[in-house]
């Protein structure tokens, strides 16, 4: 019983992270409040949004796709395994999302979930299986895979000494924009996240709040098909 109310809260939470990435500059509002209002805009926003999302906390981890499009897969995962010597973290998974789906595996800490993630994103080789993502193999075409994909972590990867103006460009700069392309998205979504008041203050600086809002925008700035985050409660 314990579990099962544990799950329905980790889904609705994790639903509301969705929700609050997607709306973007009024992530704080809709995480924190669930007004008729609000839950209307969150559905117009849904079906406006252009990022598909895969998140995970420590009880539920969610794959969501923007609605409309083909219903093809966009991410198709067959015969996935990863063994660490003798144990198996993961055993022969299958399945697929599509575009307008939202797709969820539930378990407790230790099920696999993160490192599923990390096999489709290209931080732990499986031992076994097949990763497509929009059409690029993952395994053998990592680096093409990862370039479409947007990677928040459960814990920030951000340079403490660098400012948020500075972590912001430097991360876009790492997928390849320009210099004046990434000067402007940098300042876009500190303006969105409301975050331009600190953006020269050191990272190691902020506030936990602050942190997660950097490391959200940084996931984005670079607008990926696909959106990862992991251990969503942090947020």
């Amino acid at each position: 019983m314990k579990r099962a109310a544990t799950n329905a809260h980790s889904l609705n939470f994790g639903l509301k992270m969705v929700n609050a990435v997607q709306n973007r500059s009024k992530s704080v509002t809709v995480a924190k409040k669930n007004t008729p209002a609000i839950r209307k805009k969150i559905n117009n926003d849904r079906k406006k949004s252009s990022y598909p999302l895969v998140v995970g906390n420590g009880m539920t981890a969610f794959f969501f796709q923007s609605s409309g499009g083909s219903g093809m897969p966009i991410l198709k995962v067959q015969n996935l395994s990863k063994k660490f010597k003798n144990f198996t973290a993961v055993k022969q998974v299958d399945f697929s999302v599509k575009k307008g789906e939202i797709f969820g595996f539930l378990g407790p800490n230790g099920a696999g979930k993160t490192t599923t993630i990390n096999m489709i994103t290209g931080l732990v080789r499986p031992s076994t299986g097949t990763i497509i993502l929009a059409g690029i193999d993952c395994v053998n075409k990592t680096k093409a895979a990862q370039r479409i994909m947007g990677i928040i972590p459960d814990e920030s990867n951000l340079y403490e000494e660098l400012n948020g103006f500075e972590n912001l460009c430097f991360c876009a700069a790492l997928y390849g924009l320009r210099k004046r392309e990434r000067e402007e998205k940098a300042r876009q979504l500190l303006v969105e996240f409301d975050l331009e008041k600190v953006k020269e203050r050191p990272f190691k600086a902020y506030s936990k709040g602050m942190k997660r809002k950097l490391t959200i925008a940084a996931g984005i700035i670079h607008e990926p098909q696909i959106l990862f985050l992991d251990e969503t409660t942090d947020y």
